[in-house]
């Protein structure tokens, strides 16, 4: 299994083009360590590079590559733009 952690965003589109992209309250802590988990989860059983999106710009980065976008549902997500 592969995980990925680039140190900046211009390594990230060298070295991952995740197919399936996560997203949700990045602002709180622990909505964010259940994005990572997910993240691991999903990437662990579907055998395909995710990445979690935090903000516009990455989603903008990651999108030539990505098949899917999912929105994790958690606490504070209405009012993190």
């Amino acid at each position: 299994m592969k995980f990925f952690r680039p140190n900046s965003p211009t390594e990230s589109l060298v070295r991952v083009k995740a197919r399936i992209l996560i997203t949700g309250s990045v602002r709180d802590a622990e909505a964010l360590a259940s994005l990572e988990v997910f993240q691991m989860l999903v990437q662990k059983l579907m055998q395909r590079e995710c990445t979690v999106v935090r903000s516009a710009s990455q989603l903008m980065a990651y999108r030539p590559w990505a098949y899917y976008l999912v929105v994790l549902l958690s606490k504070g997500i209405l009012h993190d733009p």
